[in-house]
């Protein structure tokens, strides 16, 4: 916990150390502006005036006296001092040259707390312009406020007489609009008593219809049933003949009309009876008999065969049918019976059908004309009892209205009265008087500003360094990639040789490159290292400096090494080593010549390999099969191969050559490299397949050395166990930063 908050606290010293050129000189150019500022503007003097704020007395308060009291009262009218109504006013009078808005910053009106008092401050170059401007101001507004509040009593004694005339006409039309209902009620009430009449006579009517109808169905049922067989068909043999004779007998009754009509006597005794004997016997009958028992016989063969009689003094008609077959003949003499039964009932019942027809054709608009007069009925008392609830509304609207009325009239009463003390709503309780000295702090001013410059240097300083998304410390490797730093490489002054480790063996920079080294042997014990790749996420980063003084530092050891410039696109090794870049890596892939295009250093131990020709087509070259042998023979006859490739991100050469070795350096600029390109370079280099990626901070700046304590004594390598280095570079010059790829 302590070591954090130290760190924190050094952080913030060092931003501040950084920026402090800025801060300073804000706070210098701060307050040398105030200085002449101050010095330039001419004395200013300051008037005051004091006013009272009196809300109307009402007998009984209401929301207008609520409104215009105490407190809420006195801060709307300091609002009102400065309205440009006032200001105007008051430029008319004094015949000032100045516009509203310029005079209104002059002017500062407040309530002063818990009180009803408006303290009005003016601000002048001239002490009797400043004291005149308070105290026209002021009379100007307590006049304006006398002539607002009778106005607005005014306007508000008128509203009140037009609300009291318009509830007095609301008054008149209710009641005109009630006298027109309970009119037309009495209307409907009588038109409802008619029809309820008429209903009435008309269910009488019904109810002797519907006798009259019920005696017509039962003489139907009387003449229906007025023939019937008494005697089924009996067969009897004929002595010496072949045929059988089938033997039905019939009853005849004569049809009791409740009218007493002649239709009966014509029906009477035998004469009946013979009559019926000749229907009996008739065409038509042996046609319905032949129908009904789908016989082939004719009507006028089976008309042979039957013989039909009339029991003396009787109402029986005996029929008599001969067939060969006795069943036969007791078929057909209930056929021709059965026949003659319907026959005779359709004779009987038809007259009656149609009168029956007749009643009930009267009967059904008996009954829609009562349910039509039924209808009209409920609507009339529908609307009656919608007018009855209509006439309650209404009287009890008038009651309201006329409480309404006596309401508006006592208001109306009312603020009569309060109108007539509201001239003295403001006044002036103390006026402004003239000032003897201005009022000035020419210190206070230049101090303000000098420190409110020093607090916005501080914040830009501090808003930019969080603005800033680029990789400053290892801590932000190990945030974003989740990999820890294998060393931190000082940033080389300007104009110093690239190859340092030769040129300044005993330097910090050399040391920081042989640490390096010395870190990468440690990482490696449980593994040989036979291949290494050295990238970096963009261009401009270091990574073939590094990679260049790694190799020298790693061949001082006593290593056997050989460099491999495999950027075809922008190789840089050429310049670092001063070697000839004429023929290379291209050049041995074509010829398939391992040794031909290697080149000594000044450093034994230490062979390099060009690029060679630049090809049309780098990633085909640098994915092909002779690259592959090419790389395994090299690791099979040296130490360890370094291979220098170009950026993660633009290109996919770096991800092809990735697979092809054991162990990958990713060279972050420390104030260059961005969190995003750092993240998606070791995202990428993970996808490819590398085994384990190693992370080098380049390029730290000098001022960055409080760093130094904080990695020495926190900081671990968490993947490798190795400790991370970070080099002093105390006495560097502060502004080299030269371009190291």
């Amino acid at each position: 916990m302590t070591n954090n908050a130290n760190t924190d606290l050094r952080r913030i010293f060092s931003v501040i150390r950084r920026w402090l050129w800025l801060i300073l000189g804000c706070t210098l150019v701060g307050g040398v502006i105030a200085f002449s500022v101050t010095s330039l503007l001419p004395p200013v003097y300051k008037a005051t005036a004091t006013l009272l704020v009196e809300p109307s007395q009402e007998s009984s308060p209401n929301d207008y006296s609520t409104l215009m009291a105490g407190e809420r009262l006195a801060l709307t009218y300091s609002q009102m001092l400065k309205g440009p109504l006032i200001l105007e006013k008051v430029i008319t009078r004094l015949g000032l040259d100045e516009t509203p808005e310029d005079l209104s910053e002059k002017i500062v009106a407040e309530p002063v707390a818990n009180t009803q008092l408006i303290r009005l401050t003016i601000r002048e170059s001239s002490p009797e312009k400043v004291t005149l401007l308070a105290n026209t101001i002021a009379e100007i507004f307590t006049d304006h406020i006398q002539a607002l509040q009778t106005d607005r009593f005014t306007d508000l004694l008128q509203s009140l007489q037009d609300q009291m005339s318009a509830a007095s006409t609301q008054m008149n039309e209710t009641e005109s609009t009630m006298d027109g209902i309970s009119a037309r009620m009495i209307e409907e009430e009588t038109k409802l008593v008619r029809l309820q009449t008429f209903v009435a006579e008309l269910r009488a009517d019904l109810q002797t219809l519907q006798q009259n109808q019920e005696e017509l169905q039962s003489t139907i049922d009387e003449a229906a049933n007025s023939v019937m067989i008494v005697e089924d068909a009996q067969v009897l043999t004929q002595e010496d003949s072949f045929f059988y004779e089938a033997t039905v007998t019939l009853l005849v009754d004569q049809v009791h009309e409740r009218s007493g009509d002649n239709y009966a006597a014509i029906l009477a005794n035998e004469r009946l009876a013979q009559t019926y004997g000749e229907i009996l016997a008739g065409r038509k009958v042996m046609e319905a008999a032949i129908s009904r028992i789908k016989s082939d016989e004719s009507p006028d063969d089976l008309m042979n065969k039957v013989k039909v009689e009339t029991v003396s003094g009787t109402q029986l008609i005996r029929l008599s049918v001969e067939d060969t077959n006795a069943n036969q003949a007791k078929l057909l003499a209930d056929a021709i019976a059965g026949a003659f039964l319907d026959e005779i009932q359709v004779l009987l019942t038809e007259p009656y059908v149609t009168r029956l027809e007749a009643l009930q054709t009267h009967i059904d608009d008996l009954y829609e004309g009562i349910e039509a007069t039924q209808a009209e009925i409920e609507s009339l008392s529908a609307e009656k009892i919608r007018a009855e609830t209509e006439l309650a509304r209404l009287e009890s609207r008038l009651v309201e209205d006329r409480n309404d009325y006596r309401a508006l009239k006592q208001d109306y009463e009312q603020l009569q009265l309060t109108a007539n003390d509201a001239s003295q709503a403001v006044s002036i309780v103390e006026p402004a008087q003239l000032p003897e000295s201005p009022e000035e702090d020419r210190v206070l001013y230049i101090g303000l500003a000098a420190l409110t410059c020093a607090v916005v240097a501080i914040g830009i300083a501090f808003l930019w360094e969080y603005l800033d998304d680029t990789i400053r410390t290892p801590d932000d490797i190990s945030d974003l990639t989740g990999t820890s730093t294998l060393a931190i490489i000082g940033q080389l002054p300007q104009g110093e040789d690239e190859l340092v480790v030769l040129a300044k063996p005993r330097s910090p920079y050399a040391e920081a490159f042989r640490m390096l080294a010395a870190n990468i042997r440690f990482s490696s014990l449980d593994k040989p290292l036979q291949s290494l790749l050295v990238t970096s996420p963009s261009s401009q980063e270091g990574k073939s400096i590094v990679l260049a003084n790694l190799a020298a530092a790693m061949a001082g050891s006593g290593q056997r090494i050989v460099v491999v410039d495999a950027d075809l696109r922008l190789p840089r090794l050429h310049q670092v080593f001063k070697l000839d870049g004429k023929e290379g890596l291209t050049d041995s892939l074509i010829n398939s010549s391992l040794d031909g295009n290697l080149q000594a250093t000044k450093m034994d131990g230490l062979k390099v390999i060009t690029s060679g020709k630049l090809p049309s087509n780098p990633v085909e070259v640098i994915g092909s099969a002779h690259m592959r042998i090419f790389l395994k023979e090299f690791e099979e006859k040296t130490d360890l191969v370094i291979i220098d490739s170009p950026p993660v991100l633009p290109v996919a050469d770096a991800a092809i050559l990735t697979s092809l070795v054991d162990r990958v350096i990713l060279v972050l600029r420390a104030g260059q490299t961005r969190h995003r390109a750092a993240q998606q370079a070791v995202k990428s280099l993970q996808q490819a397949g590398a085994q384990q990626i190693w992370v080098v901070l380049n390029a730290v700046p000098h001022h960055m050395d409080g760093y130094n304590s904080y990695y020495t004594n926190e900081h671990e390598d968490k993947n490798s166990g190795g400790s991370t280095l970070q080099v002093s570079l105390e006495g560097e010059e502060k502004n080299a930063s030269p371009t190291l790829d």
